[in-house]
């Protein structure tokens, strides 16, 4: 009798783990998912930028503005999600952009979490190193509409660009006339961003996440409790730190966008396939600079990444400004390592804020803001850089890199400074009498790390 009671309680102890295992995995599998068709989303733009120009007979510089049309809605779907979120609980997490990113944070907790934000990111580069590839085979297509003498198909080299309304290309033959082999690209990506949406609608009736949340708190990890600082407190290093996510998206941002552009239209005279290939190599990378960033996140502060990273970005656009118009192939290198010196940039500054304050809950629109302002004003003005001289993106990349690295060092001095002031309030609460445990336990690892980074 003994016997069996044990037996049973042993398969119900198996079956309950099997679960578990179960929703970890379709919630880690969903959200990679997800973060792989965003990379594909952002990135889709960089390499078929030239196609569309000429698909709607525009400029470059009026091209680039869907770049700013895509920043202002994640500019306001970052603060409109952030208030959903507060009026709605921590139950509310299934924004692509930052509610995965926030729900993460609240998980793991500050000091646990950097691990899995740069995994998170790193699925981002999946996607954008996986699209250009994807869209290679419908740009050779849509090339073959122009002169073969004409490698770059925007009328800034004052090529005429013959179009027809009806290739004689075999592969094109089931499609309307005057349909471009570009829109494919597109098509294909929003096709896989309706499944993902399908996916999340069906992991959020199944309340998967409340049950990884759950088996995760058990397990002993520390879930996010601060207290949410008032942001008056916050205000001069939060514009900080919108400045630093601000540049950091600009510099990569007009990478990815414009490489494809430069290496087709400067003196750098690369082919549609090399021109591809190069934004892929940018975020080959940008992934392993990731998957580093996933086993150095153990070990290393995020503040000593974040320095790593900034630095070297702008010692490799030194080096692309320098010698990138004489020496062609130092692209491919320049590519490579900017990717990687950029791609912990994010993540890791993510950790580090969250370090000094909660950034969780209700100012999780912060990184977000950052980035789409970056992307809202920086990219317009490389299109109009690109129209002038395409080979001068290259020298503003450089510019945003050295901003980059100003930006940090500002954030970097209101945060000590804010840390300090946290440490000698809480000091005045104790000396009155108002003890408050979990306050209190932020606030001596608040103190050791401010004892750490002066060290």
């Amino acid at each position: 009798m003994v016997l069996g009671e044990i037996g049973k309680a042993k398969r119900k102890l198996l079956k309950l783990k099997s679960m578990e295992i179960f929703c970890k995995l379709t919630l880690i599998t969903s959200i990679c998912l997800a973060r792989i068709g965003m990379g594909a989303f952002q990135s889709i733009f960089g390499p078929t930028l030239l196609y569309l120009a000429d698909k709607v007979d525009s400029s470059v510089t009026n091209i680039s503005m869907i770049t700013t049309g895509k920043s202002i809605g994640r500019l306001f779907g970052s603060v409109i999600g952030a208030i959903l979120k507060n009026m709605t609980g921590s139950d509310f997490k299934h924004l692509l952009l930052h509610g995965l990113q926030a729900f993460v944070l609240q998980t793991w907790g500050a000091k646990s979490s950097a691990t899995h934000i740069q995994l998170y990111h790193l699925m981002y580069t999946v996607g954008a190193i996986v699209t250009p590839l994807m869209a290679e085979p419908f740009l050779k297509e849509s090339s073959k509409t122009k002169p073969a003498e004409d490698s770059c198909p925007n009328s800034i080299i004052n090529i005429s660009i013959i179009t027809t309304s009806a290739p004689n290309i075999s592969t094109t033959s089931s499609l309307p006339a005057g349909f471009d082999q570009t829109g494919m690209a597109y098509i294909i990506v929003a096709s896989y961003l309706f499944f993902i949406s399908i996916l999340f609608a069906v992991i959020s009736i199944t309340s998967i996440p409340d049950k990884v949340r759950a088996s995760i708190s058990d397990r002993g990890y520390t879930a996010e409790q601060r207290m949410v600082e008032p942001f008056r407190n916050l205000i001069w290093f939060f514009l900080c730190v919108i400045g630093y996510f601000c540049f950091i998206g600009s510099d990569s941002g007009l990478f990815e966008n414009y490489i494809y552009a430069v290496a087709l239209c400067s003196e750098l005279s690369f082919s549609v396939s090399q021109a591809a290939q190069i934004g892929s190599v940018f975020f080959i990378g940008n992934g392993v600079g990731r998957m580093s960033g996933v086993i150095v996140s153990n070990f290393v502060k995020p503040r000593n990444i974040i320095l790593f990273g900034v630095f070297g970005s702008i010692i490799i656009m030194v080096l692309m400004s320098s010698f990138g118009q004489n020496l062609p192939w130092i692209t491919w290198i320049v590519s490579v390592g900017l990717g990687y010196t950029t791609s912990m940039l994010f993540p890791a500054g993510v950790s580090w804020v969250s370090e000094i304050t909660d950034i969780s809950g209700k100012y999780m629109f912060v990184p977000e803001v950052g980035n789409a302002i970056g992307n809202l004003v920086m990219t317009p003005v490389g299109g109009y850089i690109f129209a002038i001289d395409p080979f001068s993106v290259v020298y503003m990349i450089l510019g945003a890199c050295v901003v980059t690295a100003i930006m940090f060092a500002f954030a970097l001095c209101y945060g000590h400074r804010h840390k300090a002031a946290v440490v000698a309030g809480a000091n005045v609460e104790i000396t009155n009498g108002n003890n408050c445990t979990t306050y209190g336990t932020f606030v001596a690892e608040t103190d050791q790390q401010i004892s750490g980074d002066i060290s």
